[in-house]
């Protein structure tokens, strides 16, 4: 018999509100890989609350915080690629050696890198021990003038202190 696994929302692994799954379907062979829950929009508003309650933590975590958490996830899909990597490729029936290769690294790489702007500070108060800024880029919304936004001219005038 298939493994079956649960939803993970709100710091715990739950069964769907109206107790549905579904079957994963090995392509390659026709059976089945896993059985897993089918959310339902009651999870699905679950899951978002939990979400924007944990953002408001995560959204006060310091920079410092926030590298250890991606480098930490990075380390735990290298340590589990294997396991990882034989999971995708019999769900979608592309080659292991090829999901290896071509998958596997970018996602470690991409949150390492990611891991490590999370340390760069905007030092936007003056105060870098604050780590005051709270996201990794900042760059003000630019909308063309075609389509109402007075485009970069506006924001240029903006950020010189101009009117406008």
């Amino acid at each position: 018999m298939a493994d079956s696994y649960q939803m993970f929302i709100n710091g715990e692994w739950v069964n769907s509100s109206d107790g549905g799954t579904r079957d994963v379907i090995n392509p390659a062979t026709g059976g089945v890989l896993a059985s897993v829950q089918e959310g339902t929009a009651e999870d699905a508003n679950r899951a978002v609350a939990a979400a924007k309650k944990a953002f408001e933590t995560w959204y006060d975590s310091t920079p410092k915080d926030r590298q250890l958490a991606l480098l930490k996830l990075a380390d735990r899909i290298e340590e589990h690629g294997e396991e990882i990597v034989k999971l995708e490729a019999e769900n979608v029936g592309k080659p292991y050696a090829v999901t290896m290769s071509e998958e596997l690294p970018p996602i470690v790489d991409n949150l390492r890198f990611f891991g490590g702007a999370a340390r760069r500070s905007l030092e936007c108060d003056g105060d870098p021990s604050r780590q005051a800024a709270r996201h990794l880029i900042h760059r003000p919304r630019v909308r063309s003038a075609a389509r109402g936004g007075g485009g970069r001219d506006r924001h240029r005038r903006f950020f010189r202190g101009a009117a406008g």
